[in-house]
């Protein structure tokens, strides 16, 4: 990928352009420890853009209250949003259509004890799998909160 000097990919997502959307578990610049950084592959050319559409410090993830992450996952959603998922804190950060961070969610730590894959279905569902470690593999469906109040899910 080009991108070995740079940083170390953990996460593979297509986005809706038909380009692969790469994030960094790691970043080799001091200045990104525990940062983050998104980079576009497009698959028809072979090349990697080189400049990544996502680069946050550790200083900027904490407008959000998180403290630096390590993501293992990446997948865009409609509106054009992405989640990053991290396996070390076991949490998904929520970046807007801007890619600007929005909002993070915790992970319980009894269902999910080494979540390395995200996806979301047509409908709407959010998958994790975990992996086994000492144990099983494990992929988890959450469907779409309704709030009975409101009606049917949007």
């Amino acid at each position: 990928t080009t991108l070995a000097d740079i940083c170390e990919i953990e996460g593979l997502s297509e986005s809706r352009t038909g380009k692969l959307l790469a994030v960094c578990k790691t970043n080799e610049d001091r200045e990104l420890r525990r940062g983050l950084q998104i980079f576009t592959y497009d698959p028809a050319t072979g090349a990697v853009d080189p400049q990544p559409i996502v680069r946050f410090d550790r200083a900027a993830l904490k407008s959000v209250g998180v403290d630096g992450i390590r993501p293992s996952g990446i997948v865009e959603i409609d509106g054009g949003g992405l989640l990053i998922l991290d396996a070390q804190e076991r949490m998904i950060l929520e970046l807007d259509a801007s890619y600007r961070p929005v909002a993070w969610t915790p992970l319980d730590r009894k269902l999910h004890r080494q979540p390395e894959g995200i996806a979301v279905t047509s409908n709407g569902d959010l998958l994790i799998a975990d992996e086994g470690g000492r144990g099983r593999a494990r992929l988890t469906r959450y469907g779409l909160r309704q709030d009975p109040a409101s009606g049917p899910p949007q």
